[in-house]
């Protein structure tokens, strides 16, 4: 078990963030989560988080006796590539350029609303918006992902996917529409169109969260199944003090 910095959350926080990494055990008592977290961060205000199987009761029970505290639940989905494209009248879906950055960084920040940062009352929506701007923003300085769509409407970026590309699957990292452009079936589109256009992939792979119903119900519908799901936990200490 061994607390891993989080150099970008860091940066973006400006206070000590880090990874909780538990490896394989799968019982550490709740003494042994204080005195590592004690011992590494001493009197620094710093935040904490980590992802749990909902099946480990006792490491469940040690992480909130250390005032570690359940914001989200996180759902993983998958579904075979199944190439659908029936694209409306009036949308382009094109790869991102870096002059989309901006509207791309935008669309993430105003309407990605539903994140873990954004459900920790610990952390300002304003904060929470800045990070994922700047997490969608990463694309485009090749530190985060493989490929980029995005939707454009009268040539304004309405939305963007995301993607990175392991083992055959495509993964969805982020989607975002812009609010003013919802039920244009942009989202819909902009998966079909990414397994149009990245061809030798078998599996497209997601993630979003139990509170993001509206989310859930889309992927649902798009012939996405539920396969995992993971609790998320935070943990903020104010100089040297959990906080409750």
């Amino acid at each position: 078990m061994e607390l891993v910095s989080d150099l970008w959350l860091s940066h973006m926080c400006q206070w000590d963030v880090y990874k909780l990494d538990i490896g394989e055990s799968g019982s550490i008592s709740a003494s042994t989560i204080e005195a590592l977290i004690n011992r590494a961060l001493g009197q620094n205000r710093s935040f904490i988080y980590l992802k749990v199987d909902p099946r480990q009761t006792p490491l469940i029970k040690a992480l909130e006796d250390n005032a570690f505290r359940l914001v989200d639940t996180n759902l993983a989905l998958r579904r075979p590539v199944d190439i659908r494209v029936h694209r409306p009248a009036g949308i382009l879906i094109r790869p991102a350029v870096a002059t989309d950055r901006e509207q791309v960084e935008a669309i993430a920040r105003e309407n990605l609303t539903c994140s873990r940062f954004h459900l920790d009352s610990g952390i300002s929506n304003d904060l929470a918006g800045r990070i994922k701007g700047a997490w969608a923003g990463n694309y485009f300085s090749g530190h985060r992902g493989d490929q980029m769509l995005v939707a454009e409407v009268d040539g304004k970026v309405a939305g963007f996917l995301l993607l990175i590309l392991k083992d055959r699957n495509i993964i969805i990292d982020l989607i975002a529409v812009d609010v003013t452009m919802r039920g244009m079936s942009i989202g819909r589109e902009l998966i079909c169109s990414a397994q149009e256009t990245i061809p030798g992939y078998d599996t497209m792979i997601t993630g979003t969260q139990l509170a993001n119903k509206t989310a859930l119900a889309f992927y649902q519908k798009l012939g996405f199944h539920l396969v995992d799901s993971q609790y998320v936990f935070h943990c903020h200490r104010d100089w040297g003090q959990p906080q409750q």
